[in-house]
């Protein structure tokens, strides 16, 4: 594909990462400013320093964000962002971020489908964690968001397969 479109910002991220180690030229649309700033907050708190990073200063350790993180039933984008930190640990995805390549041809292009917004691109992927989320209005307008950015093709093939949801400790499925 030329770009992949997830729902959130943690799902983007790992497939940052998975094009990174695939070793093709991948550009994070937004820059993943957001994502940095979630990194360094998890690196503060598991370094024991507190941290005014909006969705973390109210935990006073890395423990207390995973154990939140664990027993959160919603399954929220912080369960996610916890899931990326404790796999491929704060380092390698703060690396990620300022090792994504500028956008050009040749260039996977991943986002969120917020991002996306009034872009185009040749051939699309939806990422699965499009598939998760029962079908709202809110959720059925992000998915024609996502499903309208392809010129010639989009592969849609995540909602033909089910994939089983992961425990925190097992990783992120993407």
């Amino acid at each position: 594909p030329d770009a992949l479109r997830g729902r959130t910002n943690a799902t983007a991220l790992a497939e940052v990462l998975r094009a990174q180690a695939e070793g093709t030229p991948v550009h994070l649309v937004g820059g993943g400013r957001e994502v940095a700033a979630f990194a360094r907050a998890a690196k503060d708190l598991r370094e024991g320093r507190p941290t005014s990073y909006h969705e973390l200063a109210c935990f006073d350790s890395w423990q207390e964000v995973v154990e939140y993180a664990e027993s959160d039933p919603a399954g929220s984008e912080i369960v996610l962002m916890v899931r990326l930190m404790e796999r491929f640990g704060v380092d390698a995805i703060l690396r990620a971020v300022d090792q994504a390549a500028p956008e050009r041809p040749g260039t996977l292009v991943v986002s969120t489908c917020h991002k996306a917004k009034g872009r185009e691109w040749p051939v699309v992927r939806i990422a699965g964690d499009m598939v998760d989320v029962e079908p709202s209005d809110p959720e059925l307008r992000l998915r024609y968001v996502a499903f309208t950015r392809a010129r010639t093709h989009l592969d849609e093939s995540a909602f033909r397969t089910e994939k089983p949801r992961e425990s925190l400790r097992e990783g992120i499925s993407t």
